[in-house]
């Protein structure tokens, strides 16, 4: 489909609610930053039960293209942190909840852009850690998993759906790291998908390059969402408590971005899920503002 457009207007209850200069700043400077209360505990509890649906009884919009079965997961993939890619698109009362106008608006003011569109979505748990699985998540950038996009203005926001601090697993941030040296060696680092890898020994590499290194929690109220740089360092430790850590996680995309080619160390291209779900522009390349799986969420 066509890129649909509107007219954003800022009403005044959004107004109170976008980030300052010295907010933008901070993410400038940071690389992340948490937001006012823009969720209402009911939407949050409405987003828990329908993505729990969905774990349980599948899609109410099944994927053109099939994803692997770690990516959209079943009970009878067994217990692992659990990932659900593209909830927005199979999920409609994940969708009309999540993409709020003012989720948009704030990651336009955050990264300098006029437009935001999705670009991709999941639902996320972290269960109860256990003696022998952790279920932690290393650290890496999202840029690490969208290489193919052409944009560095991309950003995720984090919505925790119960409040989120380390006890149950809140995000580490690498403070500043998106503003590391553009050198060979953080380039590699950045080009690493260590999602799924327990990488003790990241923070010790970075180190030894001579970088920063400042490791901050980012502890999240239930209803605010953080948000963070697509070339960002950030993991998140183990799920202490008794209950399952969920969250609902947009990557975001600036209105510029578009599809570019980019191959692995191998010298494969990469090829995106996205890249199997969006139909093809004019040049031939996988369309990034399709309005089914990237719609416009501000401008």
């Amino acid at each position: 489909m066509t890129e649909e457009t509107f007219s954003p207007i800022l009403t005044e209850a959004m107004q109170a609610l976008m980030p300052s200069a010295e907010d933008v700043d901070f993410y400038q400077t940071h690389g992340w930053w948490v937001s006012k209360r823009i969720f209402s505990d009911e939407e949050l509890d409405t987003i828990t039960a329908a993505g729990v649906q969905h774990q349980n009884h599948g899609s109410e919009r099944p994927l053109p293209t099939p994803i692997q079965k770690y990516l959209d997961w079943r009970p009878d993939v067994g217990e692992m942190f659990k990932t659900n890619s593209y909830i927005i698109y199979q999920n409609k009362t994940i969708s009309d909840i999540g993409l709020k106008p003012i989720l948009g608006a704030i990651a336009a003011r955050l990264a300098g852009t006029d437009q935001i569109r999705l670009f991709s979505s999941y639902f996320v748990e972290k269960p109860p850690a256990k003696p022998n699985e952790l279920y932690t998540v290393g650290y890496h950038t999202d840029k690490a998993y969208c290489q193919t996009c052409s944009s560095t203005k991309m950003l995720t926001a984090w919505i925790p759906l119960q409040d989120t601090n380390t006890y149950n697993g809140a995000l580490n941030m690498l403070d500043g790291s998106h503003l590391w040296p553009d050198t060979e060696e953080v380039a590699q680092l950045s080009k690493e998908t260590n999602y799924a890898e327990n990488d003790n020994h990241f923070v010790e590499r970075a180190a030894s390059l001579g970088l920063p290194i400042k490791l901050l929690p980012a502890e999240v109220k239930k209803g605010q969402v953080g948000f963070h740089h697509c070339q960002l360092f950030h993991g998140s430790d183990a799920n202490y408590s008794a209950q399952p850590r969920r969250a609902l996680i947009l990557h975001l995309q600036d209105g510029d971005n578009y599809y570019v080619r980019a191959y692995d160390q191998q010298g494969q291209l990469i090829v995106n899920n996205n890249d199997l779900m969006v139909p093809k522009n004019n040049e031939g390349n996988p369309d990034y503002s399709d309005s089914d799986f990237c719609p416009v969420i501000w401008g």
